[in-house]
């Protein structure tokens, strides 16, 4: 899970990964497999 400007979102990352709570990182995303849905609705966008 990660916040950018107020905007939370949740990623599936490799479970190898470094990431720590706290810790700045870049952030790159597949948008052949993304999926956005609104929270009120749970209807998808993509």
């Amino acid at each position: 899970y990660f916040n950018k400007e107020g905007v939370n979102f949740t990623a599936r990352v490799n479970a190898k990964t470094k990431a720590k709570v706290g810790q700045p990182l870049n952030i790159t995303a597949d948008l052949s497999n993304m999926h956005i849905f609104d929270k009120e609705t749970d209807k998808a966008y993509i």
